[in-house]
């Protein structure tokens, strides 16, 4: 092992063990997310909810990278937000009874991080073991508490410490754009037109739902669906191409259009104002559960991933699944069984117009 790494271990890399900590008087909770993508954020404002539930009055704080950040500043239920920057580590010092660290392994600066942190006890959830630091040689941490494979991502605090002294309510993703915001949205959309959002590219390059299938479901609506229908292509990467390539195959009368580049705000306002998202496996799923948007989603058959990041939509909220046709388990999101989600898609334009006109 490098001396450096060493280093680390022999003096960030261990803590007082904080044997009686007292679960049922908790006044403040720091949280350190599994990573800063949008599901990631999505999935932790539920875990924040169960928590406010279970610990009226608590204050909870969340380390927010830019990337992230707004996605926390619209839940209600968080109480601070603090950069992932050395120095407000420091300035957070002390200040906070229980750490859950979701991060999915120990890296150095985390582990000197939580050193200057100084939290009475730390909870961490599901580390990898990495090649210089494990959960054997780095002791920094009071409790334990893998996920159960299997679960939904939702489920981690119903296998934690915590649920030995309280029932954990279910995890729900939710959140909520204020009038004003909504209002800011309608820039992107011609009005009177049914919002279909588009989403068929992830953040992995070859999580896509191919142009050529894409286009096969619109093609196949009802042309009433489709007349009054507005589709917007979220702007991701390689989208203007991806644009192209299925022009190629869509009807003459199906217009797509590309968003323009949005910040993290401005998308999380085109999702909420649409009426229909139509989504690859990717945060944007999540946001649409959040913000109760009648969702279409395609995955891969992917077993392990399907479980841990499947649809959550809430109660009453319209939404279809499709799993790739594929035979073998298999990470591709292609050869997608249509004929379902092309009925799903056309009634639900059809309920969004039935609606407008009432």
């Amino acid at each position: 092992m490098k001396l450096s790494k060493k280093l680390v271990i022999r003096y960030f890399g261990h803590k007082k063990i904080c044997h009686d900590f007292d679960f049922r008087n908790v006044k403040s909770i720091l949280i350190r997310p599994v990573g800063d993508a949008v599901g990631d954020a999505v999935a932790h404002i539920a875990y924040i909810r169960q928590l406010k539930a279970i610990y009226p009055g608590v204050r909870i704080g969340v380390i927010v990278t830019d990337r992230n950040h707004d996605i926390y500043a619209y839940s209600h239920e968080v109480d601070e937000l603090i950069k992932d920057k050395t120095i407000d580590y420091l300035k957070q010092r002390g200040k906070w009874q229980l750490f859950l660290d979701f991060y999915c392994y120990f890296n150095s600066r985390h582990i000197m991080a939580d050193r200057l942190l100084k939290p009475e006890a730390v909870m961490i959830f599901n580390k990898i073991n990495k090649a210089y630091y494990t959960t054997e040689n780095v002791l920094n941490y009071d409790f334990h508490c893998p996920m159960v494979e299997g679960n939904h991502i939702v489920d981690a605090l119903k296998t934690s410490k915590i649920a030995e002294y309280f029932e954990i309510p279910p995890g729900r993703f939710f959140l909520q754009v204020v009038e004003a915001q909504s209002e800011q949205a309608k820039d992107f959309w011609q009005q009177g037109k049914i919002r279909v959002l588009l989403a068929p590219q992830g953040s992995i390059c070859d999580r896509q739902i191919p142009p050529q299938e894409l286009a096969q479901l619109l093609n196949r609506c009802d042309s009433e669906s489709i007349e009054t229908a507005q589709f917007l292509l979220c702007n991701a990467r390689n989208s203007e191409a991806y644009l192209a390539e299925l022009k190629q195959y869509c009807r003459v009368d199906i217009e797509v259009n590309l968003v323009p580049k949005t910040t993290l705000h401005q998308y999380l306002q085109l999702v909420a104002s649409s009426d229909v998202v139509v989504c690859i496996d990717s945060g944007t799923v999540h946001v649409a559960c959040a913000f109760n948007r009648p969702l279409l989603a395609f995955y891969a058959n992917f077993p392990s991933n399907f479980r841990l990041w499947h649809p959550l939509p809430n109660k009453g909220v319209p939404h279809l699944t499709v799993i790739s046709g594929l035979a073998e388990e298999s990470k591709r999101t292609s050869d997608f069984p249509l004929n379902e989600a092309v009925v799903w898609l056309s009634e639900q334009i059809g309920l969004c117009n039935k609606r407008k006109r009432c």
